[in-house]
């Protein structure tokens, strides 16, 4: 199998009562009429479906109040399922009868179901399902939501220079997706990006939202691209890891690239439990891959009017590089690096945006253009003084506000 889903229901509520049959209520005015529910579960994915899984049962109060369960269910689960874009949840929760079950089987306390994005599970990995039974409210569940990479990807982590990149970004991509792979990164991180307690919270949160963002581009991929195909596709995504580690990185450094290197390669060899391989040519060419734009647009000025980008803080000769890094966010769904908010949403730009231009002979458009949060920017400024990707000298008035 390719990893492991694992579902623990942790608590549960309102499970006093199952369907009524014949001699409930002689066994209730008894005092022998208790209920112990158990659970039945599966997974779903596509047209793809795990074994029904079960719990063993326990004392539920008659009450109907909260108690831990502690029940755990693992799912093994096929590649397949690491390429899904969502998979489904479904609880049977059930009456443990002795000799009634015997004859006439457990009796329903209710059904339930959920749907999962697997790309967000590890940032939320508690989830609650309420039960139904006859279309009435049944009782609650509170389950926590694991995946587990499968052993070939810590393997293909290891020797990663031998693997097609494809292949590494999809073992990558799984290993991401556990609970506790923000942290893991975080531990990663090489000794120069010592952070104070503010800082490293805030990373945390960008490290989150990208580490989502990868995730989700990954199940665009088919599995079958060359090295080029996959850097073409995800250097977007590499430059924003590149603005992270800058916006954390002390003045004066310029070797964001060495960084990531750095970073990538603690990660995969603390995944892998061995010191990794990594094909350095290969991750620097996705670091310093740019797409090649700008060049050809007819009225730069009226095309970003209607994105919504005001040009009033811009010179002529700059409007066709502004055009060219927007049309860029905007084709791969870019993210601002302090709010993790699109840069371009349905075509138009997010309000409250500034640029940073930087000439650069080297580049189609003479100007190398960065986008940030107004807010966000003048408040780096005032403190740090330089620009968070670049480390170079930053001005309050090379902030330009566009929308």
């Amino acid at each position: 199998m390719d990893g492991t889903v694992i579902v623990e229901i942790q608590r549960a509520c309102g499970l006093s009562n199952s369907e009524y049959r014949l001699f409930d209520v002689t066994s209730r005015i008894l005092g022998c009429r208790r209920v112990r529910p158990y659970v039945n579960c599966k997974l779903q994915w596509g047209t793809a479906m795990t074994e029904s899984r079960g719990t063993s049962f326990v004392e539920a109060p008659e009450d109907g109040s909260w108690f831990n369960w502690g029940g755990r269910l693992e799912f093994p689960v096929k590649a397949d399922f690491w390429r899904a874009s969502r998979f489904s949840i479904s609880m049977e929760v059930l009456d443990k009868r002795e000799l009634q079950g015997t004859l006439r089987g457990d009796s329903l306390i209710g059904t339930g179901e959920i749907f999962l994005d697997p790309n967000t599970v590890a940032s939320t990995p508690q989830q609650g399902i309420e039960l139904f039974r006859n279309g009435k409210s049944a009782g609650e569940l509170i389950l926590a939501v694991r995946m587990e990479a499968p052993d070939q990807a810590r393997a293909i982590m290891a020797a990663s220079t031998c693997c097609p990149l494809t292949r590494v970004v999809h073992a990558l991509a799984q290993v991401l997706r556990a609970p506790n792979a923000v942290e893991l990164l975080m531990a990663a991180r090489p000794n120069i990006l010592q952070l104070s307690e503010d800082a490293e919270s805030e990373v945390h949160r960008l490290l989150k939202a990208w580490v989502q963002r990868f995730c989700q581009q990954t199940l665009q991929l088919s599995g079958v691209e060359t090295d080029d195909q996959i850097i073409s596709a995800l250097w977007r995504l590499a430059r924003s890891a590149q603005e992270i580690v800058a916006c954390c990185a002390p003045s004066g450094t310029d070797d964001v690239p060495d960084i990531v290197v750095a970073w990538l390669k603690t990660f995969f060899s603390s995944c892998a439990g061995a010191e990794a391989q990594l094909n350095e040519e290969r991750l620097r060419n996705l670091l310093t891959m740019r797409e090649q734009t700008g060049a050809g647009h007819a009225n730069p000025e009226e095309e970003l009017l209607q994105m919504g980008v005001q040009v009033r803080n811009l010179e002529s000769s700059m409007l066709p590089a502004v055009l060219a890094r927007f049309q860029e966010a905007a084709q791969g769904s870019e993210d601002e690096v302090f709010t993790c908010e699109q840069i371009v949403q349905d075509g138009r730009a997010l309000p409250g945006l500034s640029v940073i231009l930087r000439r650069s002979p080297g580049a189609d458009t003479g100007f190398h253009v960065f986008i940030y949060h107004t807010v966000s920017i003048r408040e780096w400024q005032a403190n740090s003084l330089i620009d968070p990707c670049t480390r170079a000298a930053l001005r309050a008035e090379d902030i330009l506000p566009v929308s």
